[in-house]
């Protein structure tokens, strides 16, 4: 468990995941306007898997590490990653953007993964996130690549 920021970083469990689903689609809808345009078509397929019932099987993948941040009892952000390196969410609740909340569970992350003997993390940003990645130390990983229709995301990786 790690705290920072006044969360507290831990690993998630069977009962987080409807809150983990309402996170991450809020933090879609509200924070990633510029990857989505608020087009429902890109929306909706963005969200579709966002379900309490598969971000459960996410929090249950035993080759995966799934943690949550949590202030006052309440999950204010989501980071999962697998075992093999490739970081496979980092959601923020709009009410904690800005906080280094992002930054702290993407930290933890790492962290864990090294603590396997990983030695490398990659992970597929949008371009909401991109000055994030780039800001932790990830560099380009490939070309842009398209996704969604006219939108792109962007492979990055870091040395860990």
């Amino acid at each position: 468990m790690m705290s920072a920021a006044g969360v507290t970083i831990r690993d998630a469990r069977p009962d987080d995941a409807a809150a983990c689903a309402e996170v991450m689609r809020n933090s879609i809808r509200e924070l990633c306007v510029l990857d989505h345009g608020n087009r429902e078509d890109v929306l909706n397929g963005w969200l579709a898997n966002k379900t309490p019932e598969n971000v459960g099987g996410w929090i249950a993948d035993e080759n995966a590490i799934f943690l949550v941040a949590e202030r006052h009892g309440h999950i204010v952000a989501v980071g999962s990653a697998r075992l093999a390196g490739e970081i496979t969410l980092n959601y923020v609740a709009p009410s904690a953007r800005l906080e280094g909340i992002g930054a702290a569970i993407l930290t933890e992350l790492e962290m864990k993964l090294a603590s396997t003997g990983c030695n490398r993390a990659w992970l597929t940003s949008t371009n909401t996130a991109l000055g994030f990645y780039r800001r932790l130390g990830y560099t380009a990983d490939g070309p842009p690549k398209p996704w969604q229709g006219d939108t792109e995301v962007h492979p990055m990786a870091k040395a860990l």
